[in-house]
């Protein structure tokens, strides 16, 4: 889950095809890489998400907000996404050597 500004080129582009994927790696000096990467589909997502609200105010120590939409007090054109992973992999020079790793959500490790 995610907040982004719905007029951002990534928040045009999800609505205009969902398929997503993107990849996180750490890459420091004299470290072995590691690293995730995904694909699935993305979503922004309508209706009521005060519970979302609460738990990342919760996450972040915040006092709970009162009322839905609090998370984006004075700010305008923001939105909650959602990406549903369907591929995972997993790189881990130190754990896997030059293998990779790879889940299904549904399934697990394959």
């Amino acid at each position: 889950y995610w907040i982004s500004e719905i007029d951002t080129r990534h928040s045009h582009a999800i609505q205009k095809n969902p398929s997503v994927a993107g990849s996180i790696t750490t890459n420091q000096p004299d470290e072995p890489s590691e690293g995730i990467q995904f694909a699935g589909t993305a979503e922004k997502i309508e209706g009521d998400v005060f519970g979302m609200e609460k738990k990342l105010f919760a996450k972040k120590g915040k006092p709970q907000p009162e009322k839905p939409g609090s998370v984006f007090e004075g700010k305008v054109g923001y939105a909650w996404y959602k990406l549903t992973p369907t591929k995972i992999r997993l790189n881990s020079h130190r754990e896997f050597g030059y293998e990779k790793q790879d889940f299904s959500p549904q399934e697990g490790l394959i």
